[in-house]
């Protein structure tokens, strides 16, 4: 599957990303379901590699931050 986005819309894609891992690994932290703690752990790794793509997508096209993959990276 293909996704044409502008850079702007790429950047915007890939901060809402590194909200909602940051959301999805405080809501672990909050949690003492192990189901849900497997369940995020999975839609956290998942949306890494979503960013992870899109972020190397993004860094061939400009010189990367530095900013949002410490982010991502930081838990």
């Amino acid at each position: 599957m293909n996704l044409e986005l502008s850079d702007q819309e790429a950047r915007l894609v890939r901060a809402q990303l590194v909200r909602h891992i940051v959301e999805l690994e405080d809501e672990i932290t909050r949690t003492e379901n192990p189901g849900v703690t497997r369940s995020l752990t999975t839609d956290i790794r998942l949306l890494r590699n979503v960013y992870t793509q899109l972020n190397g997508m993004l860094d061939s096209v400009s010189p990367p931050s530095g900013l949002h993959a410490a982010k991502v990276g930081m838990r």
